[in-house]
């Protein structure tokens, strides 16, 4: 068994780690909503194949926008979140996890 010592996080690794999250997380949801509004759209109109031509129009920008915007506060959260960890693991000297090596 040896104890490892995290003093420090790449602020890139975590951002990018977080984006990733969340940017799949977004993709799933905005696919949700998409399929929802879509069949809104083709209840709404007189015409269902208008109406559905229109939501899953609607419905593919839709997701392109937010898991692109997930993946940014994703981003964002995670280079904060670093920098909060980095910050506090000066000062009280990390994080010790015991590790132990496979045979």
């Amino acid at each position: 068994m040896k104890d490892l010592n995290i003093v420090k996080v790449r602020l890139g690794s975590l951002a990018g780690f977080y984006a990733a999250g969340f940017g799949i997380v977004g993709f799933i949801v905005s696919l949700l909503y998409a399929m929802s509004a879509s069949l809104h759209f083709g209840v709404e109109t007189a015409s269902l194949l208008k109406g559905l031509v229109f939501g899953i129009t609607a419905g593919l920008v839709q997701v392109f926008f937010v898991t692109v915007m997930y993946a940014v506060i994703g981003a964002v959260v995670g280079f904060v979140q670093a920098v909060i960890f980095n910050l506090v693991s000066m000062a009280s000297g990390g994080i010790v996890v015991t590790t132990k090596d496979q045979k």
